[in-house]
């Protein structure tokens, strides 16, 4: 988990033009918890991912019948 959120911390400042070192990340996701509140929404954009196309398969499978 934490590599995960590691490495899009780096790449999304990456992207946007910060510098940030390796050990700056860990101690921002160090924090006040941003390691896991990073984590929990991840997750939650991962279940309403997996959601919408459950959705739309059974939507689908449902056109053909």
């Amino acid at each position: 988990m934490a590599e995960i959120t590691l490495s899009y911390l780096l790449r999304l400042a990456d992207e946007q033009g910060c510098s940030v070192s390796q050990e700056q990340a860990v101690a921002f996701l160090n924090e006040e918890g941003h390691r896991y509140e990073m984590w929990k929404h991840m997750m939650q954009a991962g279940e309403d991912f997996i959601v919408c196309r459950l959705m739309r398969q059974s939507i689908k499978t449902a056109a053909y019948r």
